[in-house]
C-alpha cells in the first residue's frame, strides 16, 4: 500500500510539474517528446514557469461539422434564383442534381479561397459555370457510363430540359481535374465577368440572395460530429468557432442546438469589416493575455498558409508543432488542417506534411485534446 500511494503521489506531482510548464498536457506525448522538450536550455526556455492557458479555434466547416452537402445545395438554389433561365435545366428534386452536387463537392476545397469564399460566393458562380458547361454539351454526355461520366453527368433519368445542339457546335464539359487546376489561375473571375447581371458585377446580388435563402435553408442544417461536439460542451478551455459568414450564424447555431446546451465557453465568431478568418485569429493572438498556447484548426489550407505570418517574419524551430507569436513570447501557436474535414484530399496532405509551419491532425487526437480540459464548474 506505501508503495502504491507513493507511486500515484509520485504521478500527481509529475502531471502538475508539466501542465504548469507551459506544456499542453495530453496522453499523446510520449516520454521520448518530454524527454527532448526538457532536455536542453533552449527548450526550456520555451515554457513558463506559470501555469498556461488553452485556447482552440476551430472552423466550423469541416472541424465541427460536414457543411459542403448545406453550402452546394445552397448554392445551387442561389444560381438558379440569380439566373432563373436555369430553372428550364435543373429541377429541384435532389435525385435531378445529384450529380452537380457530387462535381461540386469534388472541387469545394477551392471555395474558401477569401471572403466572398467563405460566404458562399464561390460556389454559386461554380454551380453557374457547371450548369452552362453541361448546357454546352449540347446533351452528348447525358447518360454516360463509366467511372467518372456516371458519377459527374446527369442521368437519363433527369426530369430537367435539355438542349441538344449538332456535334459541330457542342463542347466537352471541364472535367473536375480542369477546373480544380484552372479555378485559382483566372477561370473563377472570368466566369465572374462572363456570368454578369446586365453588365454589372453578379457578387452583390448573389451576397444578397445567399443572406436570405441561408435562412430557409435552416431546415437541412449539417450535423455536427457528436463526438468532438461532446467534448466541446465539456471542455474547460476557450473555444472560439469560426463561422464564414455572418449569414451562416443561424444554422450554426441550430446545429449546436441539436447537442444540448451551449457549453458558456463557446463563442462564434465570424468575420467583420471583410475581415477573413486569419484576420480574426490575428486579433484574438494580439488580444491574448498571460500564457497561451493557441490551437487552430482550419479545414481551408490556404487559410492555415495566410496565418504563418503570426509566427514573424524570422525563422524559427517549433516546438512540437508551437511556436512563439510575433506579438508575445507568451503566446504560442500551433496550425492545424483536420484530416476528417469533409474537403480534405490527399493533395492537401501532401501540402500540409511538407509545410514546416503546419500540422496534420487527426480526430482523435482533438478528441483526447478536449477530453483533458473537462470544465470543473
Amino acid at each position: 500500500m506505501r508503495v502504491g500511494s507513493s507511486i500515484i503521489w509520485f504521478a500527481a506531482i509529475l502531471f502538475s510539474f508539466q501542465s504548469c510548464n507551459g506544456f499542453p498536457v495530453t496522453s499523446t506525448h510520449t516520454s521520448r517528446d518530454y524527454q527532448r522538450l526538457y532536455s536542453t536550455s533552449a527548450s526550456n526556455s520555451f515554457f513558463s514557469t506559470s501555469c498556461a492557458s488553452d485556447v482552440f479555434v476551430l472552423s466550423f466547416d469541416g472541424v465541427l461539422a460536414d457543411t459542403i452537402n448545406w453550402k452546394v445545395n445552397l448554392a445551387i438554389d442561389v444560381a438558379l434564383e440569380t439566373w432563373p433561365h436555369l430553372q428550364d435545366y435543373l429541377c429541384t428534386n435532389e435525385e435531378d442534381r445529384a450529380w452537380i452536387v457530387r462535381k461540386m463537392s469534388a472541387l469545394s476545397h477551392l471555395m474558401i479561397s477569401d471572403s466572398d469564399g467563405m460566404m458562399g460566393c464561390d460556389f454559386v458562380l461554380l454551380a453557374r459555370l457547371i450548369l452552362e458547361e453541361q448546357l454546352l454539351d449540347g446533351g452528348r454526355s447525358l447518360g454516360v457510363k463509366g467511372k467518372y461520366g456516371s458519377k459527374y453527368h446527369p442521368s437519363q433519368g433527369t426530369s430537367g430540359k435539355v438542349v441538344r445542339k449538332s456535334a459541330r457546335h457542342s463542347s466537352r464539359p471541364l472535367t473536375v481535374g480542369e477546373i480544380a487546376a484552372n479555378w485559382m489561375d483566372g477561370l473563377k473571375e472570368t466566369t465572374r465577368i462572363k456570368y454578369n447581371l446586365k453588365n454589372k458585377d453578379p457578387i452583390p446580388v448573389i451576397k444578397k440572395h445567399i443572406s436570405f435563402m441561408a435562412k430557409d435553408a435552416i431546415n437541412s442544417i449539417p450535423t455536427i460530429n457528436t463526438l468532438i461536439g461532446e467534448e466541446l460542451l465539456k471542455c474547460g478551455s476557450k473555444v472560439y468557432v469560426l463561422v464564414g459568414h455572418e449569414s451562416q450564424i443561424a444554422m450554426v447555431q441550430a446545429s449546436i442546438k441539436e447537442l444540448g446546451e451551449k457549453g458558456e465557453n463557446i463563442q462564434l465568431v465570424t468575420r467583420g469589416c471583410g475581415d477573413e478568418h486569419s484576420k480574426i485569429v490575428e486579433n484574438l493572438v494580439k488580444n491574448a493575455s498571460g500564457e497561451s498556447f493557441f490551437y487552430v484548426i482550419h479545414s481551408s489550407l490556404r487559410t492555415l498558409q495566410n496565418m504563418r505570418s503570426l509566427f514573424g517574419d524570422d525563422s524559427q524551430r517549433l516546438t512540437n508543432g508551437f511556436g512563439k507569436s510575433k506579438y508575445s513570447e507568451h503566446v504560442k501557436l500551433k496550425f492545424c488542417m483536420p484530416s476528417w474535414a469533409d474537403s480534405f484530399d490527399y493533395q492537401q496532405a501532401i501540402d500540409v506534411e511538407t509545410d514546416p509551419w503546419l500540422n496534420l491532425m487527426e480526430e482523435s487526437e482533438l478528441i483526447e485534446l478536449l477530453s483533458t480540459r473537462i470544465s470543473m464548474t
